[in-house]
């Protein structure tokens, strides 16, 4: 059985850059915390928000924070040095999208 948070949060590549969020919607996890700490209460935020549920806004707020996936995408950095070319064509042999 999954939990409350595994059903009720979602992280996706290139939706709100791949921040946690309520599933279903582009809230993220962070704009519940910040509206929380400006004093809204979940009923609060569910009525300003009649498309989340109490159970999606209590889920975020639970959630541990080490428990919030990384799924951005890998990055890697690359130095080097290719005397009289610019940064820009050096980048573009170098790396290419996967």
């Amino acid at each position: 059985m999954e939990s409350a948070q595994a059903t009720h949060i979602e992280s996706t590549p290139g939706v709100r850059g791949g921040k946690p969020r309520i599933a279903g919607t582009r809230i993220c996890v962070s704009d519940v915390v910040l509206w929380t700490e400006d004093g809204l209460s979940p009923d609060e935020i569910v009525t300003e928000f009649p498309h989340l549920t109490l159970a999606g806004v209590y889920s975020m707020r639970h959630i541990p924070l080490d428990a919030i996936p990384d799924l951005s995408d890998a990055q890697v950095i690359v130095f080097t040095q290719w005397e009289g070319r610019s940064p820009n064509l050096v980048e573009d042999q170098v790396t290419y999208p996967i």
